[in-house]
């Protein structure tokens, strides 16, 4: 009966931390995330979190990125404007693309799918 009792403890401890604290309101940072931003009223400031991806002098936050060389944006995507890329560190460039592994955060304000960068943000 004991064994029981804890088998079923342990199961339900388990069960509980996999539910963590997330409530599904943007990224744990409390970022939008790209998909957020585009339901989000015009006008408004923000902070998106996405992968970045710049091409031809066009700049992107995406959703995700394909994985192939170079990248490509995949699903839900902002155009971005006002960046300075020079200021970005851990850009990778190939292929004439330049993109960002890890999510990063830009500060703005959006107005019709783009995000007017006010500032860079530390990733």
């Amino acid at each position: 009966m004991r064994i029981s009792t804890v088998a079923v403890l342990l199961l339900v401890l388990v069960a509980l931390a996999g539910c963590g604290a997330d409530d599904g309101e943007g990224e744990p940072d409390g970022a939008l995330s790209v998909e957020q931003a585009l339901d989000t009223q015009a006008g408004e400031r923000v902070v998106v979190s996405g992968n970045l991806l710049a091409q031809g002098g066009e700049v992107r936050l995406c959703s995700a990125l394909a994985e192939s060389f170079p990248p490509q944006c995949v699903g839900p995507q902002l155009l971005v404007e006002g960046l300075e890329l020079d200021s970005l560190d851990g850009l990778e460039t190939g292929g004439g693309v330049m993109w960002s592994d890890r999510p990063m955060r830009l500060h703005g304000t959006l107005g019709d799918g783009v995000l007017m960068v006010s500032q860079n943000a530390p990733s």
